[in-house]
């Protein structure tokens, strides 16, 4: 009984994301890129340049935040206040020199420091 309930269950939530998937405005393309997997700079970053060029920087925080800023400037990035923020936030945790990620310590391994 609880085989069929779960199998049910697993039905029902696959038509309804087969739903929202069908009628247009009921899930957003950064919910569907997210659930594959994408990460921000892959969704927005890549039209332009690619991952290699933003990986090679070795940047604090506030000049990733400079460069979102300066970028949104140019001919073709129209990325909304909440998209540019979540660049960011993705930048700041895994890429930023001064973020959680620990990208410094990483650098300072790299040159020899500890």
């Amino acid at each position: 009984m609880i085989i069929k309930s779960s199998v049910g269950l697993a039905a029902l939530a696959a038509i309804a994301l087969t739903f929202a998937l069908l009628v247009p405005g009921t899930v957003s393309s950064t919910a569907v890129a997210a659930a594959a997997g994408e990460t921000p700079l892959e969704r927005y970053c890549t039209e332009c340049h690619g991952l290699e060029r933003v990986h090679a920087q070795k940047i604090p925080a506030a000049k990733w935040w400079m460069t979102i800023r300066r970028m949104s400037t140019y001919d073709g990035f129209e990325l909304t206040s909440a998209q540019q923020k979540e660049v960011f936030q993705y930048l700041r945790e895994n890429l930023a020199i001064d973020g959680p990620g620990g990208r410094q310590r990483e650098l300072d391994s790299q040159s020899g420091k500890k």
